[in-house]
Order: structure tokens, then C-alpha cells, then sequence
């Protein structure tokens, strides 16, 4: 937290914004980073990296809720300006602009975040004067993790991001190519209470190009994005904190699988050793006409004598394997994911019927809360995309209404024990 005179500023720390990005290029399986962890964990390692990638995998089990399609009823409040003609044009915005495919991201990414925040803009098409011109009637949505998000409030204990004083995204602005090498340029759009518009470098200096319309200033009266909180901020928080125990897991395991890796290739090969008085020129004569790496081992004795020994090492890899395995299953069941879909090891027998329902109602439960976070974020989606096409000057757009159902894949009972449940229910006359 940072006080500057008599404005309260809430800030995301240093540490903070790269857990973040380093959750999502884990997420997008970018591993660039690794290299880093190595040498803070093993800082003279000459390892060799594999990974595994467990965020992904993670991400997409935790947010089962737009792997189909998901049914969507739209409504207005009565006597409301616009009717059916108007919603029907929200909801054909809503489908150009990949909703579904949107909605699924935001959802992957609030497992790893814990928020996002989105942001409707109008579409931008290529003018004929080498220029951007608006789409009328068409948007684009857009999310941003907590590393591209700064929220400034007055009020510490604010965290409607419709109230904010300002809030900056991280945005690309410009690209440059030298031979093969793409170079990004990040930039700022800022939102206010009463302006929006993107920092472009140029010429004459910084420009500011307006978000919506022709204009930087706009006219909703608040500030025109939406926060997703899959937990709830901390008071004096304008974001949750970041899911670091899942980039923690991330980060062991494949250090840890990389060092097992590692050790395997180099300890479990055989060892061939010549021993005795005669073992080192022996050795030297033998690299002329024979491909093995026969390390020798000089005693005293009378030259040139020596024996031939192989050794087999045996490298205890399964305890190490199995210390991996051990935490993974326990991260696993206090974070609500199936064990046997991020260990190789089989899944237990041993659990009753009761014990595996019991398994499953906490998954179905979390995956629930999850739901209701998503439902309420697709209204207030909804209502944002409303006000953006009525800013622009698309006519009877009403404010939406909308309740949204999420269709789950079911995985496949098992035949013969549903016609085993159905006999035993027709001898007892269910």
C-alpha cells in the first residue's frame, strides 16, 4: 500500500504481479522460466529441464462449465425501453464476439488468478485511410490477469472495480521486427469515472486514443469494466492474491521430475572399472580399440596386472518417485482435483462407495461455487456489452436479463453393475 498525499492507493507488489505471470505462461505451457527456479533451488545444476504441464492440466479440470455449450435465456425487465428487437441484437453481438470460447478462458484463467477482470470494447476494422474505424454494432471482449491490472481506490475497503478512481491495463501498443526477433510494446489504457483511452507512443509524444467513440471522455458514469473474484479480496486488497500454492506445485514437480530424469540417465547406466597396480595403462591402451569408458582404479601390486569389474547401480528412485507421488495426492485433494489425473500411480481400491460419493460431493460442490461466480459474471457481462452498443449508437438496446445453465460431460456408468441396480430394485418392487 502506498499513501500519496490524500489519495489511498492500492498497489499489487512486485512478487505478487510475477506469480501471476508465471501462473499464466505456465497456463499457456511456457516454461521460460524454469530455467530461473533452477538456479535459485540447485545455482551451480547443469540439469537438464523437463516439464509437465501441470497448471494446464489443472485450469481445464477445475472449469468443466463451457466444454459444452452452455444455454443461455435472455429477458428484460418490464416496461423497459427496447424490446425484442434490441435483445436479439445483443445477443447477436454476444455471438460474434466468441462468448463461449471467451467465458472458457475467464474460467481457466480464475483458477490459476482468482480474478480477472473484463473489459467490452467495440470492434475496430481496418478503415480504407490506413486507419481503425468501429464495427456499429459489434464488440470485442477482453480479460486481463492481476499482473496487467493497477485499481486505484479512495476507499481501502472498496473492491467494486465500478467504483474505482482509475484503473491502468497493461496493453499491447506496438510491434517492431528486427531480422526473425518480434519485439512487443506495452503500453496503458486507462480507465476513469468520466474518461477511457490507450497511451500510444508517436511522433509528437504520447497520444490518447479513445476506447469508445471519438472521444477519451465517455458518458456511463462509472468505470465501464467488470472484476471476476473466485475468492474474495482481503480487505484492503483491490485483487485476491494469486493461487501460489498451485505455481509451488508447479514449479517441485517439475524440478523434481527433471532431477530424477537427471539422475537416471547418469547413475543407472552400468560402470565398467578396471582395478589394479596395471589399471591406468590398461585404461589408456584400450580408449584406441574399444568404445567403453573404462574407468581405472590403481593399487599397489605388481604392474601391469588388473581385473575387469562392472558395477550395476540401483539408485533408490522409487522413494523419490514416490515422495513426488505422495505430495501431489495430498496438494490434490485439498485443492479439489482428481488425483488420478495428475499422477501416474493407481487409484486406490480401497475406498466404499460411500467414501468415493463422499469424493465426488466436494468436487460437485466446488465446481458449484465456481458456477454461481460465472453465472453472476455473464450478467454483469450482459449488462456492460448493453451499455457499451447503446454508447455507440446502436438504438433500443434494453438492459438483459440473463440466466445461464451449464451442461456437464458425464462420464459412462458402468453397464453391468446398472443392470445388476435394476434387477435387485424389480425383486424389491422399486
Amino acid at each position: 500500500m502506498i499513501l500519496t498525499g490524500t489519495e489511498q492507493v492500492v498497489v499489487h507488489s512486485l512478487e505478487e504481479r510475477t506469480r501471476s505471470q508465471d501462473l499464466e505462461w505456465f497456463r499457456l505451457r511456457r516454461f521460460d522460466r524454469m530455467a530461473t527456479f533452477l538456479k535459485q533451488v540447485m545455482p551451480n545444476s547443469g540439469m537438464r529441464l523437463r516439464f509437465i504441464p501441470l497448471v494446464s492440466r489443472v485450469c481445464r479440470e477445475l472449469a468443466p462449465q463451457y466444454v459444452n455449450r452452455p444455454t443461455r435465456t435472455w429477458s428484460t425487465a418490464r416496461a423497459q425501453v427496447g424490446g425484442t428487437r434490441g435483445l436479439e441484437s445483443l445477443k447477436a453481438a454476444m455471438r460474434s464476439a466468441r462468448v463461449d470460447q471467451f467465458m472458457r478462458t475467464v474460467s481457466e484463467k480464475l483458477v490459476a488468478q482468482q480474478s480477472q477482470v473484463l473489459a467490452v470494447e467495440p470492434r475496430r476494422v481496418p478503415a480504407r485511410d490506413g486507419g481503425m474505424s468501429t464495427a456499429i454494432g459489434e464488440i470485442t471482449l477482453r480479460s486481463y490477469s492481476p499482473f496487467e491490472v493497477t485499481i486505484y481506490h479512495r476507499d481501502l475497503s472498496e473492491t467494486d472495480i465500478a467504483n474505482a478512481e482509475r484503473v491502468e491495463l497493461r496493453v499491447p501498443v506496438a510491434m517492431t521486427h528486427t531480422g526473425a526477433t518480434q519485439s512487443i510494446t506495452y503500453g496503458r489504457r486507462v480507465y476513469t469515472q468520466t474518461e477511457a483511452y490507450t497511451e500510444v507512443p508517436g511522433d509528437a509524444g504520447t497520444q490518447r486514443v479513445p476506447v469508445f467513440g471519438g472521444s477519451v471522455e465517455h458518458s456511463f458514469g462509472r468505470i465501464p469494466l467488470v472484476a471476476v473474484f473466485r475468492e474474495s479480496p482481503p480487505l484492503g486488497w483491490a485483487l485476491p492474491p494469486v493461487a501460489s500454492d498451485l505455481l509451488e506445485a508447479a514449479i517441485a514437480l517439475n524440478l523434481s521430475i527433471s532431477d530424477v530424469l537427471d539422475i537416471a540417465s547418469v547413475a543407472i547406466p552400468p560402470r565398467e572399472y578396471l582395478v589394479g597396480p596395471g589399471a591406468s595403462s590398461a585404461a589408456q591402451r584400450s580408449k584406441s580399440i574399444d568404445v567403453r569408458d573404462l574407468t581405472p582404479i590403481d593399487t599397489a601390486g605388481e604392474a601391469n596386472e588388473y581385473t575387469h569389474v562392472t558395477v550395476n547401480p540401483n539408485p533408490p528412485l522409487g522413494v523419490y518417485l514416490s515422495a513426488i507421488d505422495s505430495f501431489l495426492r495430498t496438494w490434490c485433494a485439498n485443492a479439489y482435483v482428481g488425483a488420478q489425473s495428475v499422477t501416474a500411480g493407481a487409484v486406490s481400491s480401497g475406498l466404499t462407495g460411500d467414501a468415493k460419493a463422499w469424493e465426488r460431493l466436494e468436487v460437485d460442490q466446488e465446481r458449484q461455487r465456481t458456477a454461481t461466480t460465472l453465472q453472476d459474471a455473464e450478467q454483469d457481462l450482459a449488462t456492460l456489452a448493453a451499455d457499451v452498443l447503446r454508447h455507440e449508437g446502436v438504438q433500443a438496446i434494453p438492459s438483459p436479463i440473463v440466466s445461464t445453465q451449464y451442461h456437464y460431460t458425464v462420464p459412462r456408468g458402468n453397464d453391468l453393475q446398472s443392470a445388476q441396480a435394476r434387477v435387485l430394485r424389480g425383486r424389491f418392487g422399486e
